[in-house]
């Protein structure tokens, strides 16, 4: 999973974009020992928030207005040469339940983004 730098963005516009009713739920999920161990933890989260049916956070799937987050993972960020942007930072990782298909990297003010495919 590759992160591609998107200078429009900012961090609080994820969030912002993340909320449903001007409600935010916020759903950590911890660091795994290793960054593929995370990013499988992570997207394994997402899909269970996302998918009807279980209580995630006391609050029924799929989770309006959630946000799952992961801190300290390490991800790359890359602009569009291919340059590492985030040089020895681990990054947030975020997604929006409410655009599951995008994941967000981000450290400082820095935004990186991948979509997902769904098979």
């Amino acid at each position: 999973m590759g992160f591609v730098l998107d200078d429009t963005l900012v961090k609080n516009e994820i969030v912002r974009g993340a909320m449903t009713d001007n409600t935010l739920v916020v759903i950590e999920v911890e660091r795994r020992p290793t960054a593929a161990e995370s990013i499988t933890a992570f997207m394994n989260s997402v899909s269970i928030c996302g998918t009807p049916g279980t209580v995630v956070e006391g609050r029924p799937t799929p989770v309006r207005g959630g946000l799952v987050k992961m801190e300290n993972v390490g991800a790359v960020i890359r602009d569009s040469d291919g340059r590492r942007v985030n040089t020895d930072q681990n990054v947030t990782l975020l997604c929006a339940l409410n655009d599951a298909d995008t994941i967000y990297a981000c450290y400082g003010d820095v935004v990186g983004r991948v979509t997902t495919v769904r098979v």
